[in-house]
């Protein structure tokens, strides 16, 4: 009876998922499914970069969701799978709270099922049950870990080397998770540990136990795939951390997601306040307005303040939980605003946040539990107000149909070896696992742009061997216009390559729940795949491409120079997608320098107009320019 309440936020769970749809999202397509097809089918020697530089993130937490898709489970079970799994984070929660609660609200049902209702009203959380991210599974172990730490009655050896492992497979799925382990140390030197009384021991032992279990359940779990990428790149992170190991394959050069730190320290400090905004880019990609941060840094001062201005000690301190706890969620909160400020690298804190604040409401209120559950009430009706106010489902929310991706491609390229090559940040790795076993996978201009002519790499220049090699290009449109062909043209053609006869079709469903209104064979519920014929350039032919597309970097590095961290990494690849058309992407600051009109610009990603540098003739000749102004944010005001 104890647990009806939770199976009843379970089953709100899988219905949230069944209505909510399929997430078809941006990643999955990218790489979610790839690096899992990369793990399994070693494909290291036969594709490169296939799904631009995320191709070798460890695929190893995408398996399941791997299997499942191809032996072809239907969309819908495999989705309540998924949102099985993720739903071990509200469990938790369950879990956690009477540990986390004052005396006398410790066996309060209702307070633990409004604690777990937030956790659940989490919209980064609901934009990710069910589908293929793999944050939300992350967050499990990170959460289990904390748990382990805070509902033993003293910690020992077994808790901090269960926390430890915990923590390690987390870091191990996904690298961003390591805040949480530099994040658990001051939790560890706070845990009070059993019979020993020695002050430097009770430091030492729980780091050296914590320690060594994260770093074999990282080894357990990350130690073939670096060892994959150590033999195969030189770097047992590649392309991450290049600027260490400074492997051949990649630039010099460390990567580094910076699109969300542009407002520094004070943005970090206002970032509860800046939650409540609608608009996306915020903290997420997506809209994912959220109002218990704020409620949790607001009741924590007042607790604290009401701890020094009034003496009630002994309530503070019948709470090592509650301080352990919030203080593992500040220093991860800290850690996570500094590193990157991306929303779902941040997974477990937007979970815990509702219910820690609710466990400081009841410490500062402890007398008065239904004040208590009446702030828990008027907190999580706002949420789901914000929830539903702004439409939190997914980021590519599909129908289920039966099958996870309802694809159709050309015969000629699923029964034919081939060479599949696209140049969009959108690689379509995915596909892959639908082509024929043997064709290879290459993205030459994505969130990466591939060295091209003579400085072209090895593993490229056998990759674009093959005598029968295919250009990706994918469309909303049913059919390709001439001009996009030609832009292509110009974009491969410095990499010795040309479109050369008709293309074939395929197409993915990507047909937006609520939004395609037509039939079932209606085109604007497709997205649709070009398969365009490649063959190559003559050498003279590839070089002369090469020199007008590289004729413009003198002064692109001549910016990088002077704007000095507003485009990096510096000195990646040109590319041309006409004559006088040339550009460079960087992936660590989200911005773009092209040419375009005789003009230089430079635009960033989610800004409304680009900013005009100069005249390039000018500016070769050695016409001075000012540098655009540093972006700050990148919402929409």
């Amino acid at each position: 009876m104890r647990r009806l309440p939770l199976l009843f936020l379970y089953g709100c769970t899988l219905l949230w998922t069944w209505y909510a749809g399929k997430d078809l999202n941006w990643d999955q397509i990218n790489y979610h499914l790839y690096t899992a097809d990369l793990l399994i089918n070693n494909r290291w020697d036969q594709d490169y970069f296939a799904g631009s530089i995320q191709s070798y993130l460890n695929g190893l937490s995408y398996v399941p969701f791997y299997f499942m898709v191809i032996n072809g489970w239907p969309d819908l079970s495999i989705a309540l799978v998924l949102a099985s799994i993720h739903f071990i984070n509200v469990a938790l929660v369950w879990h956690m709270m009477p540990h986390l609660l004052p005396q006398g609200f410790n066996q309060n049902t209702p307070l633990k099922f409004i604690a777990c209702l937030h956790a659940l009203a989490t919209p980064l959380f609901l934009l990710t049950i069910g589908g293929s991210f793999n944050d939300p599974l992350g967050s499990v172990f990170v959460l289990a870990a904390l748990s382990t730490l805070v509902t033993a009655r003293s910690a020992g050896a077994f808790q901090w080397s269960l926390a430890g492992f915990l923590i390690g497979v987390a870091v191990g799925f996904k690298l961003t998770n390591g805040v949480y382990a530099i994040a658990t140390l001051p939790l560890l030197i706070a845990t009070k540990s059993q019979n020993d009384s020695n002050h430097v021991s009770r430091i030492l032992k729980p780091i050296v136990y914590f320690g060594v279990s994260a770093i074999a359940a990282f080894c357990l779990v990350h130690g073939y795939w670096s060892w994959r990428l150590w033999t195969s790149f030189g770097n047992p992170f590649f392309p991450f951390f290049n600027g260490i190991f400074l492997s051949t394959d990649f630039i010099f050069a460390n990567l580094h997601d910076t699109r969300f730190l542009g407002e520094g320290v004070w943005g970090l400090i206002k970032l509860p306040w800046d939650m409540l905004r609608s608009e996306t880019w915020v903290y997420n990609e997506a809209s994912a307005p959220d109002i218990r941060p704020l409620a949790l840094m607001l009741v924590a001062v007042l607790g604290l303040a009401s701890y020094l201005a009034t003496g009630r000690q002994n309530s503070m301190r019948s709470m090592p939980n509650l301080r352990r706890a919030s203080l593992f969620f500040f220093f991860s909160y800290i850690l996570w605003g500094l590193s990157s400020r991306i929303g779902r690298y941040a997974m477990p804190l937007w979970i815990l946040a509702g219910p820690l604040a609710l466990a400081w409401a009841a410490t500062l209120w402890h007398k008065r539990s239904d004040f208590v559950l009446m702030f828990g009430v008027l907190g999580l009706c706002v949420q789901v107000f914000l929830v539903y106010e702004n439409g939190v489902d997914r980021w590519t929310s599909v129908p289920y149909r039966g099958t996870w991706f309802d694809l159709e491609l050309p015969l000629e390229i699923t029964q034919q070896p081939s060479t599949l090559v696209t140049t969009s940040t959108q690689s379509m790795s995915f596909l892959s696992s639908y082509v024929h076993s043997n064709s290879s996978m290459v993205n030459l201009t994505g969130q990466y742009t591939q060295p091209a002519g003579s400085k072209m790499r090895p593993r490229l220049k056998k990759a674009l061997d093959n005598k029968k090699m295919f250009l990706i290009i994918n469309r909303s449109t049913p059919t390709l216009k001439q001009s996009t062909l030609a832009a292509h043209d110009d974009m491969i053609a410095s990499y010795g390559l040309r479109i050369a006869g008709e293309c074939l079709k395929g197409r993915l469903r990507m047909e937006l729940t609520g939004i395609a209104k037509g039939g079932d064979n209606d085109e604007s519920r497709f997205t649709n795949l070009f398969f365009c014929p490649l063959k190559r350039l003559g050498n003279d032919a590839m070089l002369a491409a090469e020199e007008r597309a590289n004729k413009i970097d003198y002064l692109f590095s001549r910016v990088e120079v002077q704007c000095r961290g507003q485009f990096e990494p510096s000195g990646v690849q040109s590319i041309s997608t006409g004559s006088k058309t040339n550009a460079r992407t960087y992936f660590n600051s989200g911005t773009t320098l092209y040419t375009e009109n005789e003009g230089l610009y430079s635009g960033a990603m989610r800004t409304i107009s680009p900013v005009f540098l100069g005249y390039t003739d000018e500016l070769m000749a050695g016409s001075n320019f000012s540098c655009p102004p540093k972006i700050r944010t990148r919402y929409l005001k």
